[in-house]
């Protein structure tokens, strides 16, 4: 140990990566997670649909969200992976194309699974004639703790650790990690995307309501700049690194808040004609 491992007592991270084990298999906090998230995001759609304007077709709009909730799930695995192989690691995978689907040993994209969200909610909307954001402002609203719990989980893992830091407060993650205390930007993430960017739309709700399409696109804008912010303190993937000064999930985000704030100003301008 180095005279200035000395200065702080940091905390060495040993906690169990595995929720619970079920016969011979072991589930990770980030499994569970995805599946209270499902119980959580229909619980709290059925509630806003519920309370939308009268005058809408209120058993059409429950159905074609209940259908939006079993396929857009599975989706958003989909999109989660298969964002991670294309984007994050393609070699590797070309070259091991039986851990595509390894799930289990984890590697899922959040703008991957953004993606595949949005197609769910596009296929869903043209079979029930209704607008995409019936789907997505819900799931826009509801989805911030499960963001917040889903980080907690990546820390519970140890994995997708920050970078190294003297801070009183870092953290010696499990190897490879292990190199020197780091920062827990995991938590850091937690905070700033599942809290802080839940507390702005739960007291902006109100007001986001009246505009299908704003709940959804503000918190696309919202989570992109907590990530872009909270990136600089994350380690970069080793197979990546940086792209011009900014991290692969820097980039991703500034495309995705680009597009929400056009989106955006679109809509606006078509509420005020």
């Amino acid at each position: 140990m180095t005279s200035s491992e000395t200065t702080f007592n940091w905390y060495h991270h040993n906690i169990d990566p595995f929720a619970l084990t079920i016969g011979d298999v072991n589930v990770p906090w980030y499994w569970l997670n995805y599946v209270v998230g499902w119980f959580w995001c229909d619980f709290i759609g059925k509630r806003w649909i519920e309370s939308l304007p009268q005058g809408r077709n209120y058993d059409r709009d429950l159905a074609a969200f209940r259908s939006f909730m079993l396929c857009g799930w599975f989706m958003m695995l989909i999109g989660a992976r298969l964002g991670y192989i294309t984007l994050y690691n393609p070699t590797y995978f070309a070259a091991n194309p039986d851990q595509i689907i390894a799930i289990w040993n984890g590697g899922m994209s959040f703008h991957g699974g953004v993606a595949g969200i949005a197609l769910a909610a596009l296929f869903i909307s043209r079979i029930y004639k209704i607008s995409i954001f019936t789907m997505t402002d819900p799931i826009a609203f509801g989805v911030t703790p499960i963001i917040c719990l889903g980080r907690i989980a990546n820390f519970l893992n140890g994995e997708l650790p920050g970078k190294l830091s003297q801070a009183p407060w870092a953290v010696i993650f499990p190897e490879p990690y292990n190199d020197g205390p780091r920062h827990p930007s995991q938590l850091y993430e937690a905070f700033g995307e599942g809290l802080v960017v839940g507390l702005i739309l739960f007291f902006l709700r109100n007001k986001l309501k009246r505009h299908p399409g704003y709940m959804t696109l503000s918190f696309l804008g919202l989570y992109s700049v907590a990530r872009f912010v909270i990136e600089f303190f994350r380690q970069p993937d080793p197979q990546i690194g940086v792209l011009n000064g900014l991290s692969l999930g820097q980039w991703l985000s500034v495309a995705l808040f680009v597009s929400a704030l056009a989106a955006l100003r679109l809509k606006h301008s078509q509420n005020k004609n």
